[in-house]
């Protein structure tokens, strides 16, 4: 018997009339919408991601045809989308070309990317011998798992998951292609796999490389099967999936610009790592059934490790068992491939320790648990931090998509069965369907429909007030920075351009290119920097209004409103940096409800327009945040250092026997006057020589410095340099050094710039 034969590629059983075929799918493409719940005009699965995406897509709307880099917000370069750049690009058509609201236009490209799926599942379905009607309800049972509709808070990431079995598919059909000698056949399925990969490798990263594993997985099945016969062939095809995933890899570096983010520590691995129990036992709220049965798990966040998605995605008994059953009682032989996809999926989803239901105790933290709550080693931590792929899975727990994979095939396998009647086959698939992925659906329903509600609340209360404050403006920034999910939207919408962006890997790219002074305005920052970063970032001409949001731009984004003692705590919070500034007559202050905007005056137009720095230094009053820079002072964390070392107990520094700067920091403002320099700690005998200057500008230009090549011994508490020196226009990027001999044997105890006389 053929393999084709074998597992029901030739079989018509089931298919019924066009019209029944047609009802059918589109009823059970119906139900995986209704329950992943992207709705135009009724709902949305997310709000913060949502957010995300859409400012992106609405930036590339703004530009040119054919734009795929942002140019309103992650400036001074324009931003890449470091996942999801296919549904965003997307997105950008539907706002082109049609008057959507975002929220809208977002969904209604998630309802074209499911379709997308829902087809790719279905001819998979087909391949392997369902029918028609069992392969419409087998494509709904895929995008009804967890695994899916749950990650549709991550955006893309859930629509990568939802596309896996049509990305096997393609790279299935170019290895048997090949297999069977068809060279006309694998040269198009080959073009089709190239594009595939492109398309998956800017959806998102995860489901590449599970893509990328179930194919090398394939063409070692076909290695070992043709390997004696068949050498050139088995050589070729691993060629082109080298060269297919490569391409799309060189594309996506060269896109962003990067060849990759920082690698996560093996705790990260491990706290977001599945444990057995969850892998048979569902969380509570998760699937109905089982919620009514009593049978499943309250879990809640502050007990374990990693976050919800952890334990709210990788339930997978149903098909651990169906799936079994497939492999056990079918002949089809593809199911090695589909069992061992299946177990090298769970195995990787364990991360690097084996565990059955850790919890995490008070203090414990929740991205490194301690080993001591692991069963054993999995082996895999050295593969976690050394193996391409693997190393960039730090959420190892989304390994269980390859697992699920492998298991929905040999379900198929199980009910496509000839032996099967179909009716029974249909009704196994129902029940797999409501015992795997069926949630609390109308819950959920008035959460996204909630969601809508938030969308338009959001941009009536901060939005439309915003930008219409910011009319005008050629460049904003949005301080204190951090990861600022709602700038994508706000910049966008309000056709302004910023420099903040939202998005961990984003913020890491775009910080490359930042001034020190905004790099060093990020939360937590103090009341005196953020004082001082307002003022040089608007006299600098580095953006020409700064807005001071009393709402959280990353947590906010996700929930709206927030509430009003966290917007009264934020407006507290930054009073004092904002009463300094509005006194100064250079600078205007306009207060809003949820947000503040500093611009230059008319006189500090004029005076910038002139370049009359006597228009600063005459508006400028007294002022605790502006009189001078401190080390350690109250921003200690912007100080750094290359050589030497700290002593926190003591709050020193002291040499280490290295050459180079002990200190540096903290690219600060000074305003015209006239300054002492002190610094103090206590130096060794016979020691090297030191020199502690103070620079200014992008060119580090010297306003003062002080070397001792020879310096005498001083005990603790001595004053090592003091000098004064005259600041003669507003400083901008000042830094504070002292630079050591290998040969130095000092300690510092403090580094201060104060002012004598203001000019």
């Amino acid at each position: 018997m053929s393999e084709a034969t074998s597992t029901g590629i030739v079989g018509n059983r089931g298919n019924g009339s066009w019209f029944s075929r047609l009802s059918s799918v589109l009823a059970a493409y119906a139900v995986t919408v209704y329950v992943y719940g992207a709705i135009p005009f009724l709902s949305t699965p997310a709000l913060g991601q949502m957010l995300w995406v859409s400012g992106f897509a609405k930036s590339f709307a703004n530009g040119p045809v054919g734009t795929i880099y942002a140019n309103d917000f992650g400036l001074p370069t324009p931003a890449p989308i470091v996942f999801g750049l296919s549904g965003a690009f997307v997105e950008s058509f539907i706002l082109r070309w049609t008057s959507l609201e975002l929220i809208d236009a977002y969904a209604l490209m998630i309802m074209f990317y499911l379709a997308v799926a829902f087809a790719g599942a279905m001819a998979m379905a087909r391949r392997l011998g369902a029918s028609w009607l069992l392969s419409a309800f087998m494509a709904t049972l895929w995008n009804c798992l967890p695994l899916i509709w749950f990650h549709s808070s991550y955006s893309m990431l859930s629509i990568g998951f939802a596309l896996l079995p049509g990305y096997l598919l393609v790279g299935m059909a170019f290895v048997d292609a090949v297999h069977a000698g068809e060279w006309p056949r694998a040269t198009r399925c080959a073009g089709w796999l190239a594009v595939t990969a492109i398309v998956a490798v800017f959806t998102d990263g995860y489901t590449f490389v599970i893509f990328a594993a179930a194919c090398g997985m394939y063409w070692l099945r076909m290695a070992l099967l043709a390997w004696s016969d068949a050498r050139l062939r088995v050589a070729g095809v691993v060629v082109t999936l080298g060269t297919c995933f490569a391409l799309a890899t060189g594309l996506y570096i060269l896109y962003v610009g990067h060849s990759g983010f920082d690698n996560a520590p093996v705790g990260v691995f491990r706290a977001f790592g599945a444990s057995l129990i969850m892998l048979l036992v569902p969380t509570q709220h998760m699937i109905w059934l089982w919620d009514v049965l009593h049978l499943s798990q309250l879990r809640e966040p502050g007990n374990y490790f990693g976050d919800a998605s952890v334990w709210a995605t990788t339930y997978i008994a149903p098909l651990l068992l169906t799936g079994a059953l497939g492999f056990a009682l079918t002949r089809a032989p593809r199911r090695f491939f589909f069992a061992a996809m299946a177990l090298v999926g769970i195995y990787l989803a364990l991360g690097p320790s084996l565990k059955w239901d850790p919890r995490r105790a008070a203090g414990d933290d929740p991205y490194d648990p301690p080993v001591s709550e692991m069963i054993t080693s999995t082996g895999q931590a050295w593969a976690t931090q050394h193996v391409p792929g693997i190393k960039n899975m730090r959420s190892a727990y989304r390994w269980i998509g390859l697992a699920d994979l492998g298991l929905w095939s040999l379900t198929v396998l199980l009910l496509a069965d000839r032996r099967r009647r179909p009716g029974l086959a249909v009704a196994a698939a129902v029940a797999l369907i409501t015992m795997t992925g069926i949630t609390h659906v109308r819950t959920r329903m008035k959460g996204n429909e909630a969601y809508r509600s938030q969308f338009y609340a959001l941009r009536r209360d901060l939005a439309d007030p915003l930008a219409e404050a910011l009319r005008g403006s050629a460049k904003v920034a949005f301080v204190p920075r951090g990861n600022d999910f709602m700038a994508n939207y706000l910049a966008a919408y309000g056709a302004y351009n910023t420099l903040n962006i939202g998005g961990d890997k984003n913020v890491a790219l775009a910080s490359q290119h930042w001034s020190p002074i905004f790099t060093a305005l990020k939360d937590g920052v103090s009341g005196r920097l953020l004082a001082q970063g307002i003022r040089q970032m608007i006299t600098t001409g580095e953006v020409d209004r700064v807005v001071v949001p009393y709402v959280d731009m990353l947590w906010d984004a996700h929930t709206w409103p927030p509430a009003a003692e966290q917007v009264q705590a934020r407006r507290e919070r930054f009073a004092s940096a904002l009463d300094c500034t509005a006194r100064d007559r250079a600078f205007t202050v306009s207060q809003h409800d949820l947000f503040a905007v500093v611009e230059l005056s008319d006189l500090g137009k004029k005076g910038h327009s002139s370049g009359d720095e006597s228009v600063f230094t005459q508006g400028r009053i007294d002022c605790p945040y502006l009189e001078g820079i401190a080390w350690p002072g109250d921003e200690p964390e912007l100080f750094k250092n290359i050589v030497g070392e700290r002593v926190p107990a003591a709050g020193t520094l002291k040499t280490d026997g290295r050459n180079g700067f002990i200190l540096y920091g903290p690219y600060s403002a000074l305003a015209p006057g006239r300054y002492s320099l002190v610094l103090s700690g206590n130096i060794a005998a016979g020691s090297g020589g030191y020199v502690v200057d103070v620079t200014a500008g992008s060119d580090d230009h010297v306003l003062v410095s002080v070397e001792e090549p020879n310096p005498p011994v001083l005990g603790a508490g001595g004053v090592l340099a003091s000098r004064e020196f005259d600041v003669p226009e507003f400083a901008t990027n000042v830094q504070l050094r002292i630079r050591v001999q290998a040969e130095t044997q000092m300690q510092v105890t403090a580094l201060t710039v104060t002012p004598v006389t203001r000019l």
